[in-house]
């Protein structure tokens, strides 16, 4: 009776550690919460052969939606040639940490970008670092762009954070 006794409890444990794992898988959080909007601003740049548009003004708001976060908006500026900049395809998902990326790097599907002072559309994706204050910093190739924040990077107001288990 014993020996079932243990049997039925490791298997209870075990089962228990799956479910567990599924309940606290990676997410996105803002102020803490796993519903709610932030804004991300600061500045980035995007360059294409050779050719450089520094936006001081970039403003991208993140929806979190049961810690599921996505790109709902995007806009830049302050010089006309940065508020021209129009985001396509909205929105553009977040993918949620893996614990193979860590849980800083946050990887930005589907951007599209039509830059008309650089004569070109960016398309793709980006992967950056979120650290838990909220702040993004990204580097990477959009197409024939590359794209990047600048320093102080972008600061997200609500605070926005990855959550891996």
């Amino acid at each position: 009776m014993s020996k079932l006794k243990s049997i039925v409890i490791s298997g209870l444990a075990a089962a228990g550690t799956l479910v567990a794992s599924t309940a606290f898988a990676a997410h996105y959080t803002v102020g803490g919460n796993t519903n709610g909007t932030t804004n991300f601003t600061g500045p980035t740049n995007a360059t294409v052969l050779g050719n450089s548009l520094p936006c001081d003004q970039a403003n991208f708001t993140m929806q979190v939606t049961n810690g599921v976060a996505r790109v709902t908006a995007a806009t830049f500026g302050p010089t006309s040639a940065c508020q021209a900049i129009t985001a396509n395809n909205l929105p553009w998902s977040v993918a949620a940490p893996t614990s193979s990326a860590g849980p800083n790097n946050v990887t930005i599907n589907g951007i599209s970008v039509t830059i008309p002072a650089l004569g070109v559309t960016c398309t793709g994706n980006v992967t950056g670092t979120l650290n838990n204050s909220g702040v993004f910093s990204f580097s990477g190739n959009l197409g024939a762009c590359t794209v990047q924040s600048r320093s102080p990077h972008l600061s997200s107001s609500p605070t926005a954070d990855a959550v891996f288990p």
